[in-house]
């Protein structure tokens, strides 16, 4: 049995201050969505991890890599997203 883990990363509701500095809901979404996409290889194996519900180890036969590795990784872009998003 494989552990699931569970990430959050959420968009908060922005008051009239934080929105007139550049920090409207619209503009979170923005931030985020383009730091996912920077990504690269973590940001497919993020998706296919938390919102195809792959295994590790169906990520990586994909991949013809370790599930150790894909792992790795996973937690990598998790850890740079938590890093560069800063609200």
């Amino acid at each position: 049995n494989e552990e699931r883990k569970v990430a959050g990363i959420y968009i908060r509701v922005s008051t009239e201050d934080q929105a007139r500095e550049g920090f409207s809901l619209g503009e979170q979404k923005e931030k985020l969505d383009k730091e996912i996409e920077a990504l690269q290889k973590q940001k497919d194996r993020i998706k296919k991890y938390y919102f195809e519900n792959k295994t590790l180890e169906e990520i990586a036969k994909e991949e013809g890599c370790s599930a150790r590795a894909i792992k790795y990784s996973i937690d990598a872009g998790i850890n740079n997203i938590k890093n560069k998003i800063k609200f």
